[in-house]
Order: structure tokens, then C-alpha cells, then sequence
């Protein structure tokens, strides 16, 4: 079941705990409680290739002290989506009993490129990705999906075909994501991008135009950036129900 777009706040974990707010499109009455929705996240990166992938982080845990898969690149072939290993994944998810929330980050790039590139999904993995969040949805999970690669071009019209190729009306129900999770990364935050606003919006309204129903949670990144800033009370303003992290 969808979240109702009146969401309040949510907390997503993996490993470390998050609190996500959103706002509320119209108050609500002085005697009614706040509503809200908690999610558990299970997020996953494409899957290791083969079992040499953690024996090469484990001799560059031994050698440097410390390891990460960002570690492995450009090695792109030790990494994998494949639909059958992320099902066990799902059930997974399932099977702990305390997550509601399936999420797909693409931070790690495979031999067959990204989940998306810079038209939309990558046409190798479309199969994948739909048949996984539609998996996800059987078992009974809400599913986001975490993308790295935007257009160039950060404009409504080139976001609309972009976020048509996994979101459009061609796209069965089922298999199309309930939650998208940006991170203003992705619109150059680190460095202060002067446009970040109008490139943020233009996003916002072209999933607005392609999917209405989906949700976008702005994941906030770090730094000055977990504090609320004006840049959060205006995007809260601008598209109510927007989900934020800031703590």
C-alpha cells in the first residue's frame, strides 16, 4: 500500500537510523493527532559477481586497513544485478520481519553499465529492474529506487522522457517504483550549485507530469546539508508531501 501523500515524517534504517520528515499539505485540525507512517529500509547495491569479490576486500582490508566495493572500480565485472539473486534478497528483507521499505541504490556500476543512464533505465537491465520491484511488491514491500545517472540537461523536458522509460503508462503497475530517493549529490549540493533550486523543481514537476501516485524522498547527503536550510522550507512549501532527511 501506497503512503498516503499527507505523509508526515518516517524513519528509514540500514544499519544507522534516519529521520525523514515531509510536510503537510493542509494543517490539520488543532484536536487530530499527527499521522504518520514509519518505513524500515533494506537498501541494496548491485550484487557481488562471484565469491573473489570478497576475498579481494578482505586482502585490502588486510593491506590498508580498511575496504569499501568503491575500492574494487574499475573492476566493474565483480558486480551483477540479476533478477533471480535479488528475489533471495527480497526474501531476505521478508524473512527479518522488521523492514516494509525494499530500496535499489544504483551506486555501483556492473559490466552491463548502471541500473539507469542518461536516456533512463539502461535498456540491458530494464528486465531486472521490473521484475524486481514487481517481486518486491508481491512480498508485500513498498519499493524505492536510489538512481546515480540524471540527464545532462537538468530541465523538465529532459526529465520527462527519462522518468518515462521506468515510470510510464507503458510500465505495468506493479512494476513501477512507489518511492524515488534523490540525492541533491546529483545536482551538484557539495559545491554549492547556484541553480540547485530550478533544477530540483524542474524534477519534481516532471515526476509530478509522469507519475503523479510516486513520491521523491531528498536524501540530504551530509554536512550543512543535515540541517534544515532554506533551500528545505522552500522545497516543503513548494511540493507538499515532499519526504526530506535532515538529521
Amino acid at each position: 500500500m501506497r503512503p498516503p501523500p499527507h505523509l508526515l515524517s518516517l524513519v528509514a534504517s540500514l544499519g544507522l537510523t534516519f529521520r525523514l520528515t515531509a510536510a503537510q499539505p493542509a494543517p490539520a485540525p488543532a484536536a487530530a493527532p499527527d499521522r504518520f507512517i514509519v518505513l524500515s529500509e533494506f537498501q541494496v547495491w548491485a550484487d557481488a559477481a562471484s565469491p573473489e569479490v570478497f576475498k579481494e576486500l578482505s586482502r585490502l582490508y588486510n593491506e590498508k586497513g580498511r575496504s569499501h566495493i568503491f575500492d574494487l572500480y574499475p573492476r566493474y565485472e565483480l558486480f551483477v544485478w540479476d533478477a533471480a539473486r535479488m528475489r533471495h534478497w527480497v526474501d531476505e528483507a521478508k524473512a527479518l520481519g522488521c523492514f516494509n521499505l525494499f530500496c535499489l541504490g544504483d551506486d555501483t556500476r556492473t559490466a552491463q553499465g548502471h541500473l539507469f543512464d542518461n536516456q533512463g533505465v539502461n535498456p540491458k537491465l530494464e528486465d531486472f529492474l521490473f521484475e524486481t520491484v514487481a517481486y518486491a511488491h508481491q512480498q508485500g514491500f513498498l519499493v524505492a529506487v536510489e538512481p546515480t545517472h540524471l540527464p545532462p540537461r537538468r530541465t523538465r523536458e529532459a526529465f520527462v522522457p527519462w522518468l518515462k522509460s521506468w515510470l510510464g503508462p507503458q510500465v505495468p503497475a506493479e512494476s513501477r517504483v512507489d518511492i524515488i530517493k534523490l540525492s541533491i549529490e546529483w545536482f551538484g549540493a557539495w559545491p554549492a550549485n547556484p541553480e540547485i533550486a530550478v533544477e530540483v523543481e524542474a524534477f519534481f514537476e516532471a515526476v509530478q507530469e509522469v507519475s503523479p501516485g510516486t513520491l521523491v524522498y531528498v536524501d540530504s547527503i551530509g554536512g550543512f546539508w543535515r540541517q534544515p536550510q532554506a533551500f528545505h522550507r522552500w522545497l516543503l512549501k513548494r511540493f507538499p508531501g515532499t519526504i526530506l532527511s535532515h538529521t
